[in-house]
C-alpha cells in the first residue's frame, strides 16, 4: 500500500504540460514546413501562355532566368530560376525523375530547357519551393520543380493559337496535338506541337532604342558608344604636359571626304574632326532584338504497361523529340589599337 501522500505527488506530475518537439507523424505536403504548390492543367490553360517556360517564369518565386527575351546572352532557351540563386541550383523533373539538360550549350552549367516539354502532354506542376539538397544534392538548392505529364487519356484534342502584337510585329503560331488510349491494363499518350515567334526589334519600342541611364533625380541620358563606325583616333598626352589627349573622328560630310570603298585609299587628315559625344556616340540597339525569333517542334510519348495481375509490376517508356531554331544577334564588335586605345 502506498504511504500517505504518495497519489498527491503523482497527481501534480500528471497535470503538468508536455511539449512534443519533434515527431514522425506524417503529415500532408501542403502542412509541412516546405510546402508544394500544385499547378493544374486548367491553371496553365487559364494562363494564356502558348509554352511551358513562359508559364512557369511568371511564378513570384521565379527570377532573372533566360528567356526568349534576353538577346545579349540568351540563346532562345527558356529556363527556371527559383529565388534567383541560378537555372543550375532548381531541379528540374519529368515525372518524378532528373530531366535530362537541352538546349543550346546543353549541359549542367545551362540546365533545363523547359520549352522542350510540349505544354499540350502536361497534367500537372509541383513546385517545391524551398531548398531540397539534403534529398536531391546541390542541383535543388533553390528547390524543385516536378512535371507531371498526362497519363489517362482517351481520345484526341487539338490546340491552335495565333497573336500579334499591338505595333504589328511579333506574330506568334502556336499548333499542338494529343491523342491517347488508356485501360486498366496500361496507357499510351502522344503529343506534337509547332510553334513560331517571329523576332521584335529594339529600335521599334521607344523605351529600347537607345541604352538610357537613369540618375537620382528621374533625368535620363541617351547613352551609346564612343566606338564608333567611321572610326575614332585617340591620340595620347604629349610629353612634358598633364591634360587629356584628343579625340578626332572620320566624318566623310566634309568636303572632299566621300567613303570609299577601296581600302588602298587612305582618309585626308582634313577629313578627321574633334569626337563630339553628343551627337556621335553610336547606336548600337539598333541591331538588338527585344524578342528573339524562335521556331520549335516538339513530339512526346509516353506509356505503361501492367506485366502482371498478381505482382505490381509494371513497364513504362518515354520519349522526346525537340528541334529549336532561333537567333540572336549584337551590334559589331569594335576594333581597338593604337595608343590610347584604352581611353
Amino acid at each position: 500500500m502506498a504511504a500517505p501522500g504518495a497519489g498527491k505527488r503523482a497527481g501534480k506530475q500528471f497535470g503538468e504540460e508536455i511539449v512534443v518537439t519533434g515527431s514522425r507523424i506524417r503529415r500532408k505536403d501542403l502542412t509541412t514546413p516546405a510546402p508544394v504548390a500544385v499547378l493544374s492543367k486548367e491553371q496553365i490553360q487559364a494562363s494564356g501562355k502558348v509554352s511551358l517556360g513562359d508559364f512557369l517564369q511568371s511564378l513570384p518565386e521565379q527570377a532573372n532566368a533566360l528567356n526568349t527575351q534576353v538577346n545579349n546572352g540568351g540563346s532562345g532557351a527558356t529556363r527556371v530560376d527559383l529565388r534567383g540563386l541560378g537555372n543550375t541550383r532548381t531541379l528540374v523533373l519529368l515525372n518524378g525523375r532528373r530531366m535530362v539538360a537541352a538546349g543550346t550549350g546543353a549541359d549542367t552549367g545551362n540546365g533545363v530547357d523547359i520549352n522542350t516539354i510540349p505544354i499540350a502532354a502536361v497534367e500537372r506542376i509541383e513546385v517545391l519551393k524551398d531548398g531540397a539538397s539534403s534529398v536531391y544534392g546541390s542541383d535543388a538548392i533553390s528547390g524543385v520543380v516536378n512535371i507531371i505529364t498526362r497519363r489517362s487519356f482517351n481520345g484526341m484534342e487539338f490546340n491552335a493559337f495565333e497573336g500579334i502584337s499591338s505595333r504589328g510585329d511579333g506574330n506568334t503560331v502556336d499548333l499542338n496535338v494529343t491523342a491517347g488510349t488508356s485501360s486498366e491494363n496500361g496507357s499510351f499518350m502522344f503529343s506534337g506541337g509547332f510553334y513560331d515567334a517571329q523576332q521584335v526589334m529594339a529600335p521599334d519600342r521607344p523605351w529600347s532604342t537607345h541604352q538610357l541611364d537613369y540618375d537620382w533625380n528621374g533625368n535620363v541620358t541617351e547613352l551609346g558608344s564612343s566606338r564608333v563606325p567611321n572610326g575614332r583616333v585617340l591620340t595620347p598626352n604629349l610629353p612634358g604636359t598633364t591634360g587629356p589627349g584628343s579625340s578626332y573622328t572620320y566624318d566623310p560630310t566634309l568636303p572632299g571626304c566621300a567613303v570609299s570603298n577601296d581600302p588602298t585609299v587612305k582618309p585626308k587628315a582634313s577629313c578627321f574632326r574633334p569626337f563630339s559625344s553628343a551627337k556621335d556616340l553610336y547606336n548600337f540597339q539598333r541591331t538588338n532584338y527585344d524578342v528573339t525569333p524562335n521556331r520549335r517542334v516538339n513530339l512526346f510519348s509516353a506509356g505503361e504497361l501492367k506485366l502482371s495481375d498478381t505482382v505490381p509490376v509494371k513497364a513504362f517508356f518515354e520519349g522526346s523529340y525537340t528541334n529549336r531554331s532561333s537567333a540572336y544577334q549584337l551590334a559589331e564588335e569594335p576594333l581597338i589599337i593604337g595608343a590610347g586605345a584604352s581611353a
